[in-house]
């Protein structure tokens, strides 16, 4: 079985969120996290990729005060984009 990735529907899920399916994947990774997510429990989806990860090179950084979007204070613009996203993203 190949490893993939598949988005399931906004329902709750098992896996909340993406779902990593087959043995591991070996790119590097970045993940990010809020301190809170309505959409993904932190704790179970790093769980999963630590467990499928067959690299070294898997780098996962929680943003305190954080949602699921990658903004400050929850706003969906541009403008509101968290430096602790872009940065590393950027570096």
């Amino acid at each position: 079985m190949q490893a993939g990735v598949h988005r399931p529907s906004r329902r709750r899920t098992l896996c909340s969120g993406w779902c990593l399916t087959g043995a591991s994947f070996r790119s590097p990774t970045l993940l990010f996290y809020g301190e809170t997510d309505e959409w993904t429990p932190a704790e179970d989806s790093i769980a999963v990729w630590r467990r499928a990860a067959g690299t070294r090179d898997l780098t996962i950084r929680r943003r305190a005060g954080g949602t699921h979007l990658p903004s400050i204070g929850g706003l969906d613009t541009l403008d509101a984009i968290s430096p602790d996203y872009s940065g590393p993203m950027l570096a």
